[in-house]
């Protein structure tokens, strides 16, 4: 017969090797390079719109559910609900939750952290040094400047905000530098000035799924400059 001690080994030994068959969560990464956008569905139903110049890095769990996704760059979530597992956008030291709702967070490097809610409800936290938890409804939002440490409440346009889902560019009074950043990443090009734009000079404009060319004749005529394309260089020249 078998010895009791020798049971009891057969018995660990199993144990310890099952334990080290543990499988680690599966990490993806979606990334845009500039000039490409896409939609995509998470594992839980969640739809993501995610923008140029922009990567969503998550975890699947062995139930092929995911609750939590980092963020650089800007994406639109329309959130599948799930009260028993909340949904958080990491985002640096902001970290945005919801259970089912939809809201934009824009990141980008060297500019404002921008949270805008178009549906339900949201909590931010904000892990500065004066750390707060601040809650958001429908049609509330944030500004966040991380350099300096500022926290403005935000109000915002649902168009405006989210026309880059819809293929369409918006310009509401805005500089010839900020004109620059949006076609940069939208077209996945590099705009260079000859000379430099006056400082008051602002433009409006709406161009639905425009090449860039249209979208640079559009513009010359109000802001004055001659334009010309190679590739993917772009020289504007002011008069």
């Amino acid at each position: 017969p078998l010895r009791a001690d020798f049971l009891f080994l057969y018995f660990y030994s199993n144990t310890v090797q099952e334990e080290n068959l543990t499988v680690e969560p599966e990490l993806i990464l979606k990334e845009n390079p500039a000039g490409r956008k896409s939609q995509f569905f998470l594992p839980d139903g969640t739809v993501v719109w995610l923008n140029s110049e922009s990567s969503l890095a998550y975890e699947v769990d062995s139930e092929r559910k995911v609750r939590i996704v980092n963020l650089h760059g800007e994406a639109f979530f329309d959130v599948a609900e799930d009260k028993s597992r909340p949904f958080s956008v990491k985002t640096g030291a902001i970290t945005t939750t919801a259970l089912g709702t939809s809201f934009l967070i824009s990141s980008y490097k060297d500019e404002p952290l921008v949270i805008a809610l178009l549906t339900g409800k949201v909590e931010v936290d904000i892990a500065l040094n004066n750390a707060e938890r601040i809650k958001l409804t429908k049609g509330e939002g944030l500004e966040i400047d991380l350099t300096q440490e500022i926290v403005n409440s935000l109000t915002f346009d649902p168009e405006t905000i989210l026309a880059w889902t819809r293929k369409t560019i918006i310009f509401d009074n805005v500089s010839m530098f900020e004109i620059k950043r949006v076609l940069e990443n939208w077209y996945g090009v590099e705009i260079d000035f000859v000379n430099r734009p006056a400082s008051n000079l602002l433009m409006s404009g709406k161009f639905k799924d425009q090449s860039l060319e249209n979208v640079l004749e559009g513009l010359s005529h109000s802001a004055r400059f001659k334009y010309e394309l190679e590739k993917d260089k772009v020289t504007l020249e002011f008069n």
